[in-house]
């Protein structure tokens, strides 16, 4: 061992390896710096942003569902490769985008995304009844609109997506095309889940990352959630994990990579409630 890799072991090794340290670090964010620049100066978004996931991260995503289903991973990335397919799906979302003010404060594109996951949740879970809380643009809710028509026609069923958001005027994805499957609602979630006519068979919980909010939301669910009823939360936080533990639910978080943004996404939380014995 010479007289330098000797020194690292000793009270000066801390100030010896500072240009390895920074040199790491700099691999490491360098990347992301550069992507951050560009979406700064290129972008015209500053929340709900624009995330696609990547090759990895649709594994990723397959491997999740198939894992809280019980299915096969193969059987999900069918649903997968059915929603990338669906090139009338993406066609309607990119115009409906253009002809709206979403074309001022989106980057658009971001088709592979959250929005991918519902679907596939959608189509796996075979659900005929969905409440998503948080419309937001409404570009996840005509997705699971579209999964929910495919349901519908394999079922024989009629399935339906109900939506709400505080706010009236977000949802500017979604049109008077969608109304057959799609109801829109306003106001406080928590309270306009009882008003949902069936059992829900996928609950998607998009609102805020707020603990009590949280709480207040899966506990007004639960009496309306269906046996094998799904959850999917964008936050797989203490409290979500505390309310599945608390009723019964399985778990998993779900982190996925993606595609060529500064943004690393968020570490979503899926459960699923267990048919009875």
């Amino acid at each position: 061992m010479n007289a330098i890799k000797k020194l690292k072991y000793t009270a000066l090794g801390r100030v010896l390896t500072f240009p390895l340290r920074i040199r790491l670090c700099w691999q490491h964010y360098f990347p992301q710096f550069r992507l951050a620049l560009r979406w700064i100066i290129f972008s015209r978004e500053w929340t709900n942003f624009s995330l696609n996931f990547s090759d990895v991260g649709m594994a990723s995503m397959n491997a999740a569902v198939a894992a809280l289903l019980g299915c096969r991973y193969e059987q999900v990335q069918r649903y997968t490769q059915e929603y990338l397919d669906n090139t009338a799906l993406a066609e309607r979302l990119a115009q409906r985008r253009q002809n709206s003010p979403l074309r001022y404060v989106t980057d658009g594109g971001a088709f592979r995304g959250k929005c991918m996951l519902n679907y596939v949740l959608t189509r796996a879970s075979r659900a005929r009844t969905v409440f998503e809380a948080g419309t937001a643009q409404g570009l996840s809710a005509v997705c699971i609109g579209e999964a929910l028509r495919l349901n519908a026609l394999e079922l024989g069923q009629p399935c339906h997506l109900y939506t709400v958001d505080l706010e009236a005027d977000r949802s500017l994805y979604i049109t008077a095309e969608d109304s057959a499957r799609i109801t829109q609602l306003t106001g406080d979630s928590v309270r306009q889940i009882a008003t949902v006519p069936a059992p829900i068979d996928l609950f998607l919980h998009d609102t805020v990352n707020d603990a009590q909010h949280t709480v207040e939301q899966l506990q007004a669910l639960m009496p309306h959630l269906a046996p094998g009823g799904v959850v999917h939360s964008s936050w797989f936080s203490e409290a979500f994990i505390d309310q599945c533990c608390q009723h019964g639910l399985r778990f998993l978080p779900f982190t996925a990579a993606v595609d060529r943004h500064w943004y690393p996404g968020g570490r979503a939380g899926l459960a699923i409630r267990p048919l009875p014995q």
